[in-house]
């Protein structure tokens, strides 16, 4: 079974070795591979004490989260033998156009798990929530461009709107997460429901946030003003690029609530 660790800590790998003597290997080195089976430390050299064998995996050879896989090769008297570690990178190194964390959504809706803790094995993986991290917060970057917004929004250069929206990236992530286990009914959030289930209540979160940066009513930088597709008497069509679109849809002489008598 995978043991979770910390991206950026050090992955401490260590077993007991020994011979029918009871003696430990003379020699010990290791090949590490990702979960695409990519060699990523090769041949890397192991420390022996005794008969017990490590090897520190430095966190800069493992940014990506995933299943990894550390094969030991061991020499005892000439003979050869090898031992095979499997271990898990749980916390990855956050993308940049990403907000939430597998982490955070541990805290929501860790419970439909075991330990609260998303791993391989489990049913969502924690694979499928990295990705279900990624998806919304890409949905999200789509509206903030859409919408004029600088995308994604960086917490150095707006702090608040970044904890706002690294909020709604959780909860859409754990709806979705919710979304993976048999439910009998859901209904899409509105403006107007206000109750519902857990997973439509974290729903509504990141419907909120969509409408608040249509609405451009999110605290953050932009770059394009508001009225960048406005021109004197006319506006920019966002699909053709025409800027010559009325601002106003009724002519000044149609008057809707005008009748004609006759005589």
């Amino acid at each position: 079974m995978a043991v979770p660790y910390w991206v950026g800590d050090q992955v401490p790998l260590s077993f007991t070795a020994k011979d029918g003597n009871s003696a430990g290997p003379s020699a010990a080195t290791v090949d590490i591979f990702d979960h695409e089976n990519v060699l990523i430390v090769d041949n890397g050299s192991a420390t022996i004490a005794s008969t017990t064998v490590t090897y520190t995996v430095p966190g800069a050879n493992t940014d990506i989260a995933g299943t990894y896989r550390a094969v030991f090769s061991l020499t005892f008297s000439g003979i050869a033998r090898q031992h095979v570690i499997h271990f898990l990178i749980r916390n990855p190194a956050i993308r940049d156009s990403t907000y939430g964390s597998v982490a955070a959504v541990e805290l929501l809706v860790g419970d439909i798990v075991a330990n609260r803790t998303f791993t391989d094995t489990t049913v969502p993986s924690f694979d499928t929530i990295q990705d279900l991290v990624f998806g919304v917060a890409a949905e999200m970057n789509v509206e903030l461009r859409q919408n004029g917004y600088y995308a994604p929004v960086r917490a150095a250069d707006d702090p608040i709107a970044y904890e706002y929206l690294a909020h709604c990236n959780n909860s859409g992530a754990a709806a979705r997460a919710l979304s993976t286990l048999p439910m009998e009914s859901y209904v899409i959030p509105t403006e107007e429901r206000s109750g519902g289930d857990r997973r439509e209540m974290l729903d509504r979160e990141l419907w909120h946030c969509i409408q608040r940066i249509r609405r451009q009513e999110l605290p953050a930088g932009r770059q394009e003003s508001m009225f960048k597709r406005m021109y004197s008497g006319s506006q920019k069509d966002r699909t053709s690029g025409s800027t010559k679109d009325a601002v106003f849809s009724r002519s000044k002489f149609d008057n809707p609530g005008a009748r004609s008598l006759t005589s």
